[in-house]
């Protein structure tokens, strides 16, 4: 399926005129089957990195649900799960991390199991990297473990200019500093069930070209992000 079409099927099945405002602003960054692909890809990897090691996945909620439940059905090392909720930002805000205290709220029994010699935390996108860098902290400093047996990874990755490290792991990197959506990525709590990665770009996001209209200048943006999208899942399918 490509882009076109699988946004007039999200049009057509997920009615996002009920959630989001301007429609029109929203268009498929990554389908369904891009996603599984880097996702495929991305569990490979870890596979190998971490075959003789067990593992305790810490998945930060909300967002991270999806990723994390695709995540376990195609990783074959030993790893547990648990899960923490960690937040930035919150509604109405800019989907770039603020420069605020993350707050951490632990679900459930975190005692880490003496057998488990590896903490890998699991976000969906890579923004500035403060959430991930505060639950890091937060289990050297508060769980006694290890700096150098934490790793972080996320499925998506914004292009780095931040202060926080970058994600040890990420499926596809380099993704524009637009406001994202879908595949565990809310808008206002809703939208997580999309199932294709959707980015929405205002005028603000397009170039000024004299005798363009904004669709047209739309679409060259979101043109222009595809083939660098395209890019990467090639690179990874060689």
């Amino acid at each position: 399926m490509d882009v076109a079409e699988a946004r007039k099927t999200w049009i057509q099945t997920y009615t996002p005129h009920k959630v989001c405002s301007s429609v029109e602003n929203w268009h498929v960054l990554m389908t369904d089957a891009e996603i599984k692909s880097c996702l495929l890809d991305l569990a490979a990897k870890l596979n190998k990195q971490f075959e003789n090691n067990k593992v305790m996945c810490v998945v930060l909620l909300k967002g991270a649900f999806v990723f994390a439940s695709d995540f376990a059905r195609a990783v074959n090392f030993p790893c547990t799960f648990h899960f923490v909720r960690a937040k930035s930002y919150g509604s109405g805000a800019s989907q770039t991390e603020q420069a605020t205290d993350v707050t951490i709220q632990l679900a459930g029994d975190v005692t880490i199991d003496s057998e488990v010699d590896t903490i890998l935390l699991l976000d969906e996108l890579f923004d500035s990297g403060k959430t991930l860098a505060s639950v890091a902290r937060y289990y050297k400093e508060t769980m006694g473990f290890s700096k150098d047996r934490i790793f972080t990874c996320t499925l998506f990755a914004k292009e780095h200019h931040s202060p926080f490290p970058a994600p040890t792991f990420a499926g596809i990197s380099d993704l524009p500093e637009l406001w994202l959506a879908g595949y565990g990525l809310d808008l206002d709590g809703y939208a997580r069930g999309w199932p294709h990665l959707m980015v929405r770009i205002t005028e603000d996001d397009c170039a000024k070209e004299e005798g363009a209209t904004f669709e047209e200048r739309q679409l060259a943006r979101l043109d222009a992000i595809r083939v660098t999208v395209r890019s990467r899942i090639q690179q990874i399918s060689m």
